[in-house]
């Protein structure tokens, strides 16, 4: 099963794919565009029939599956398509899903105890924090005239070779007991390596072929064509997701926890011959055009970016150095306060002080989600003679049954949004969500105390319950944050902002798994699945309160942080993302920042859109059947 931390970094590499549809709506659909056409009949009658054809010229009949492929096919044409399947689909979708699911088992046969998991975690998705860096080197740096594809070559490559030896490595004989640790053929610190090549593996490839398509997006004439593609890849995601929920148990239980990867193989075998074909559709540049690139982006505020993202990064490595050393999770604690501090004084004062707000507030937010995986982990999934009197999970309930469930409640938290939510205010929207989800994980601490069997609850069904609502609670927090994230960014950065902004939450997350550890550590929870290791788990409820209580502070934060304007309303954005921010005004730059600080006042949440009043929400699907298409 996911946990909270990874669910959430997900979610939030899911922003700047939706972030760029929304992008390509506003701007199909602007005042300038609409001005052109004598009459909002005809514009209407001219838009219809613009959508319902492709590039050359030949229409569609609306309704069906089939002619929603062809337009798809026709408007971004079959080899990206191939490609977004084994990329979005299959590496994205099932593989992601598989390393997730699997992780936290293959760590416990290595007799880790709850706090190290968690640090170990953190060591393995720290590529998710060099995904600017990642987009940095691309940018920049072309091989051989290519931009994307040697980078994804160079990590497929890597991937598949830690892949076979993850494979090569059985940790169980043929009973299910653990093999000794004499008996394996990778220790405990070149598992780790392997997975963490697994996940920069996973993601250059994700965030190159998203740069990728999202040029493809831009270029379309056709308003309608970024939607149906956003739905593709997510419909196409969601859909591995829940095949890997589905299987994921049943080959951990009969074949061990090193056996999932042995599907993974597959997708990133799939890329050589996707790149010696060029299915990414690729175009060679030469120096000239490097330097333009450069230059232009340099306006915009491109230094100051690579600057905080190598910040983000040294920050990081420094933690997850120290953290990887068996028994320092006090300093790797200590190190990770300071780092987050650091990043909020850095990110607040080098960027436009809009961006900066809502960038400070995603760092603490996800800082604050001080994680208990570690513990938890064990508290569910020890057997029996492990934990009499516990909950006692199967791999296939923890894994298959709730991770199916999650993401059934997902799709229905964004239905709910879509339906009835999609027109508040950022803040409104913000603070009920944020007070709701508090309000079950605090529930939730019932499970620790063992309340829900005094009260006749099973621990199968109450924490079944439990999850699905920490679900729907979760896609209310993530919706108008992406929502937000699409209106702050200036037009022709969104690609690189979003890459930082996913760092930040990525980098806030591996903070609070590093703070969860300390809170363990010091609460005596450190289980490791010893026969008899019940009394662990005495503190652990202790831990959970906590846990559930930090986020309260960003409900303090919000008022602050937060545009108090309609989700629906257009936000002003300036030419650049550090344009007014204390850095350049320290430095004497007269940048004008009038329009960026009215978002705070109260005015600006009676504003809406003078393009339609669902404009920015449509940014994420165009028209209702293809959004009920997604869901479905």
């Amino acid at each position: 099963m996911y946990s909270e931390e990874a669910d959430n970094a997900l979610a939030d590499e899911e922003i700047g794919l939706i972030m760029r549809s929304a992008r390509r709506s506003e701007t199909v659909h602007s005042p300038r565009n609409k001005s052109r056409l004598s009459s909002p009949r005809r514009a209407k009658k001219e838009q219809q029939q613009h959508q319902q054809q492709g590039p050359s010229g030949r229409k569609f009949s609306s309704g069906s599956v089939k002619e929603w492929m062809q337009r798809l096919r026709a408007d971004f044409g079959d080899k990206i398509l191939i490609w977004i399947c084994v990329s979005q689909h299959l590496t994205k979708g099932l593989v992601l899903y598989y390393m997730l699911s699997t992780m936290d088992y293959l760590l416990r046969s290595y007799w880790v105890s709850g706090p190290r998991l968690q640090i170990l975690t953190g060591v393995v998705f720290m590529p998710w924090v060099m995904k600017p860096i990642f987009g940095v080197l691309s940018d920049m740096c072309p091989i051989l005239g290519y931009h994307k594809q040697p980078y994804i070559l160079l990590s497929a490559i890597l991937g598949i070779s830690a892949f076979v030896l993850l494979c090569a490595n059985p940790v169980t004989d043929a009973k299910g007991e653990y093999l000794p640790l004499a008996q394996r053929r990778l220790s405990l610190p070149s598992v780790v390596l392997a997975m963490f090549v697994c996940t920069v593996f996973v993601t250059v490839q994700n965030l190159l072929t998203e740069a990728r398509y999202s040029d493809m997006m831009r270029s379309q004439s056709n308003g309608g064509s970024a939607p149906r593609l956003v739905t593709f890849v997510l419909l196409g995601k969601n859909c591995c997701e829940v095949i890997a929920a589905a299987t994921v148990g049943t080959i951990i239980t009969k074949y061990g926890p090193h056996a999932p990867f042995f599907p993974c193989l597959v997708p990133a075998a799939l890329f050589i011959p996707l790149i010696f074909f060029n299915f990414l559709g690729e175009r060679k540049v030469g120096k000239e055009e490097v330097s333009e690139t450069y230059a232009a982006l340099r306006r915009q505020g491109y230094a100051e970016l690579v600057m905080l993202a190598c910040l983000m990064l040294a920050c990081t490595t420094v933690t997850n150095g120290i953290g990887f050393q068996e028994g320092r999770v006090e300093a790797a604690a200590y190190t990770g306060f300071v780092s987050t501090l650091v990043l909020v004084v850095l990110f607040g004062i080098t960027l436009t002080p809009v961006i900066a707000k809502f960038t400070v507030f995603s760092i603490i937010q996800a800082s604050l989600a001080v994680s208990i995986e570690g513990g938890a982990f064990y508290f569910f999934t020890d057997t029996a003679e492990q934990f009499p009197g516990g909950p006692n999970f199967s791999p296939v309930y923890y894994t298959t049954v709730l991770g199916v469930v999650s993401n059934a409640f997902s799709i229905f938290g964004v239905l709910i949004y879509w339906h009835y939510m999609r027109r508040w205010t950022f803040r409104n929207l913000l603070i009920l969500a944020n007070a709701l989800h508090i309000t079950v994980a605090l529930l939730q601490t019932f499970v620790f105390l063992r309340w829900n069997l005094a009260i006749g609850i099973s621990d199968k069904v109450f924490v079944l319950g439990g999850t699905s609502m920490l679900e729907v609670t979760r896609q209310w927090m993530w919706m108008p944050t992406l929502i937000l994230t699409s209106k702050l960014c200036p037009q022709g950065m969104e690609s690189t902002m979003f890459a930082l902004l996913a760092g930040c939450a990525s980098a806030g997350y591996t903070m609070a798994k590093y703070i969860g550890a300390f809170v363990l550590h010091e609460l005596n929870v450190r289980p490791v699945g010893a026969v008899n290791e019940g009394h662990q788990f005495d503190n652990l409820w202790k831990a959970a309160v906590l846990s559930a209580s930090c986020p309260l502070l960003t409900l303090f934060l919000l008022p602050f942080c937060i545009p108090n304007a309609r989700q629906t309303a257009h936000l002003p954005t300036g030419n650049s993302v550090v344009e007014g921010s204390l850095w350049r005004r320290l430095r004497g730059c007269n940048d004008h920042q009038s329009d960026s600080e009215a978002l705070h006042s109260g005015d600006s949440s009676e504003t809406d859109s003078t393009t339609g009043a669902s404009d920015g929400a449509r940014g994420l699907f165009i028209d209702d059947q293809m959004f009920v298409t997604f869901c479905l």
